[in-house]
């Protein structure tokens, strides 16, 4: 076998084959070390990678599970504000329902401004429902709202008024002459707790073998006057007012 040629420009005496064979082995070493290399990166990168994701997955069940709790926190406070509301709107029928000033208060006031020489005969009080206006019309509706439903798309529920009462009072009564009448139907005209004061009549009457006016005052109660602000007559005072009456 002819031999190769060295670097110095002679001849190896290695045979050829050998050569041959000793570099394909050196270029296999190289090859496997880098192929192992590469698979060291890869497995390495994925150990990283999966050390990561389940880093994420578990920062997104705490992250879910902190969601979760807050949801319900928040749904809580939706009832806490749906019960609130509904609370709201009893309180409001429940205070139309009652009596805007109290029959003791408004008897105490009536016989605190009886001038002397007067008396009274009947005190009458009427209330009367006022009927809620009529709801707009459909197309106005949906102008207005846009919508028959709310913003988390639930249906609105449709909301109670509640109701108005107007309250006429009816005064009849006695007074020696006309001058007592007039002078109470003012002192009446300055109450607070009352409205749109009007003499129906008065007309002289024999009573008691006396010859006396009757008349009679009409009245609305005024219910936007707070009765604890009403001067001149206190809780205390209602009583005795009643007895000096």
């Amino acid at each position: 076998m002819a031999g190769e040629q060295g670097k110095d420009g002679g001849r190896s005496f290695l045979p050829s084959d050998y050569v041959e064979q000793k570099t394909e082995a050196k270029f296999f070493v190289v090859v496997f070390f880098l192929f192992v290399v590469v698979m060291v990166g890869v497995l390495g990168a994925f150990m990283v990678t999966s050390r990561a994701w389940k880093d994420v997955k578990a920062e997104q069940v705490a992250i879910n599970q902190v969601f979760e709790t807050e949801s319900a926190k928040l749904e809580q406070l939706k009832q806490l504000q749906n019960q609130r509301g509904e609370m709201i709107e009893t309180a409001r029928i429940t205070a139309a329902l009652l009596e805007p000033v109290p029959r003791s208060l408004l008897v105490a006031e009536l016989v605190r401004r009886l001038p002397e020489g007067a008396m009274l005969a009947e005190v009458q009080l009427d209330s009367e429902r006022l009927r809620p206006s009529p709801p707009p019309a459909e197309a106005d509706k949906k102008k207005k709202t846009g919508s028959l439903t709310d913003k988390q798309g639930e249906p609105e529920k449709p909301k109670v008024e509640p109701p108005r009462f107007t309250h006429s009072l009816q005064i009849d009564g006695l007074a020696v002459d006309n001058t007592l009448v007039a002078d109470y139907l003012l002192a009446l005209q300055g109450s607070s707790l009352l409205s749109n004061v009007e003499l129906v009549f008065i007309k002289q009457e024999r009573a008691q073998g006396e010859e006396l006016r009757k008349f009679q005052i009409d009245a609305m109660l005024n219910t936007a006057v707070d009765p604890e602000t009403v001067e001149g007559v206190q809780p205390f005072e209602i009583a005795s007012a009643v007895e000096e009456g």
